[in-house]
C-alpha cells in the first residue's frame, strides 16, 4: 500500500490505482488515519525535497557533483522517483513517531488526559483512553479523534476546522465544544460551549447525502450509526465540561450520578457497601480539587467512611436521613 500511496500523492497513479487507494481508505478508521498521516508527511516532504529534481545530487551533496548524468528511460526514471518517494515517506513517518514531543503523543491511545496545541494555535484536550491524529494543516485544518475531546479552535475565515469520528464529521471556523465518541456503538456526541458547529453524518456510513445540522451555544447533537436522523437537544448536564476544567457542580444530585462524574473526571470506580447510600442527594461545588480531597468532603457530608485502593473508592455508612 505504501507504493500505491506514493503514486497517488505524486499524481502517478492510474484511475484503477486511485480507486484502490480510496477504497482502502474507506474500509476502516485506522486506514483513514494512515491516509491522513501519509498525506501530511508527503506535503512536508515536498517542501524540502523535490523528487523530480536530480535525486543523485541530493544524495551525494555538493562536494562530489557528477559532471555528466546518464539519462534513463522515462519508465526507469519514474520507478526510481517512486522508490525514493516511498523511502522518504517511510523515513519521515519513523522520524515523526520516534522524535515527536513527549507531551504530544499523536496517534496513540492516551494513558492520561493530555493537552495539545495544534499548528494553527488551536487547543485540544483529549480524555484518557482517547486519541488524536493530525491531517493536513496546510490547505485544510483536519483531525481524527477517538474517545472524548475538548476543542478550543482558533478562528480562521479561510480554513474551516474538520474533526472526523467513526460516524460523524464536525466542521467549524472557530469555537469551543466537546466531541464524545463511543467506538462500540459508533455514537458521536457534540456539546457546544460557544460559537456555531456544523454536525454531519459521516459519508462512509450514511452516503454523500448524510444529514447535517447546526448546533449553537448550549446545544448538543447525537449521531448513532444505524439510526436515522440526528438528535438535537439542549445540554442538561451541568458537568459536561467537568472532566476538562475539573469544576464539579452538584445540585441535589443522587450519589449514583455523582459517582459517574467522579469516574469521568478522576477515573475513579465508585462502589457502595450499603446500597442505600446511592440514594443520597448531594449539593456542593468543588473547584479544581484533587480526587482524594473531593472524596473526603463527600464522605464527611454524609458521615460516611471510605477506602481508596488503586482507582477504586468504596463508601460505607448507614445511609441518609
Amino acid at each position: 500500500m505504501e507504493e500505491l500511496l506514493a503514486k497517488y500523492f505524486s499524481s502517478e497513479a492510474s484511475q484503477e490505482e486511485k480507486a484502490k487507494v480510496e477504497q482502502w481508505r474507506g474500509e476502516s478508521e485506522e486506514n483513514a488515519k494512515s491516509f491522513l498521516n501519509y498525506k501530511t508527511v508527503w506535503i512536508e516532504t515536498n517542501k524540502k525535497f523535490d523528487v523530480n529534481e536530480n535525486i543523485l545530487h541530493s544524495i551525494v551533496g555538493d562536494e562530489q557533483q557528477p559532471q555528466s548524468i546518464k539519462v534513463l528511460p522515462l519508465w526507469q526514471q519514474r520507478s526510481f522517483q517512486l522508490a525514493a518517494s516511498v523511502i522518504v515517506i517511510m523515513g519521515l513517518v519513523f522520524y515523526l513517531v520516534q522524535s515527536g514531543p513527549a507531551d504530544q503523543p499523536y496517534d496513540q491511545v492516551l494513558s492520561q488526559k493530555t493537552n495539545f496545541e495544534l499548528p494553527d494555535g488551536s487547543e485540544v484536550t483529549v480524555q484518557k483512553g482517547g486519541s488524536l491524529s493530525l491531517g493536513d494543516f496546510e490547505t485544510m485544518r483536519e483531525v481524527t479523534i477517538t474517545g472524548k475531546a475538548y476543542f478550543d479552535v482558533e478562528r480562521d475565515e479561510n480554513k474551516e476546522f474538520i474533526i472526523h469520528t467513526s460516524g460523524a464529521d464536525v466542521k467549524v471556523l472557530g469555537t469551543s465544544f466537546v466531541v464524545n465518541t463511543n467506538a462500540e456503538n459508533l455514537t458521536t456526541e457534540v456539546l457546544v460551549e460557544s460559537g456555531l458547529v456544523a454536525f454531519t453524518q459521516n459519508e462512509k456510513y450514511f452516503g454523500k447525502r448524510g444529514m447535517e445540522i447546526q448546533l449553537e451555544k448550549g446545544e448538543m447533537g447525537i449521531i448513532v450509526v444505524g439510526e436515522r436522523g440526528i438528535k438535537k437537544r439542549k445540554i442538561s448536564d451541568v458537568n459536561y465540561l467537568a472532566w476538562q476544567n475539573e469544576v464539579l457542580t452538584f445540585n441535589k444530585s443522587r450519589m449514583s450520578d455523582v459517582s459517574n462524574v467522579l469516574e469521568d473526571v478522576y477515573g475513579l470506580d465508585v462502589a457502595f457497601e450499603n446500597p442505600a447510600l446511592q440514594g443520597c442527594y448531594l449539593t456542593a461545588k468543588y473547584n479544581r480539587k484533587p480526587a482524594e480531597e473531593v472524596v473526603d468532603l463527600i464522605a464527611k457530608t454524609f458521615n460516611m467512611t471510605y477506602e481508596i485502593e488503586a482507582d477504586v473508592v468504596t463508601f460505607n455508612g448507614e445511609g441518609c436521613q
